[in-house]
């Protein structure tokens, strides 16, 4: 979990352009983390990883980190739980 934890963190920090739109993107790992690890662990590992982010980089800051983490972390994680579950 750690090492995937840092892997994310590493890649969410690089942002790409969108050509003709004037702004830029990065990597969403929530739903990669969900496939590896499964959907608990990856909430536990994006909530991490936006907490490191949001006080030591104030990327995104304290005040939003309950809305991040929702929709970074919870939101890819309950997306998956229906593709991981057998029928």
């Amino acid at each position: 979990m750690g090492v995937l934890g840092a892997f994310i963190f590493a890649a969410q920090m690089i942002n790409f352009t969108i050509p003709g739109m004037g702004s830029s993107g990065h990597l969403g790992g929530g739903m990669i983390l969900a496939i590896i690890l499964g959907p608990h662990a990856a909430f536990l590992v994006m909530a991490s990883v936006l907490t490191v982010q949001a006080l030591f980089f104030a990327d995104g800051g304290l005040l939003a980190l309950a809305a991040i983490s929702g929709t970074s972390g919870s939101i890819p994680a309950i997306l998956f739980i229906p593709c991981s579950t057998n029928p």
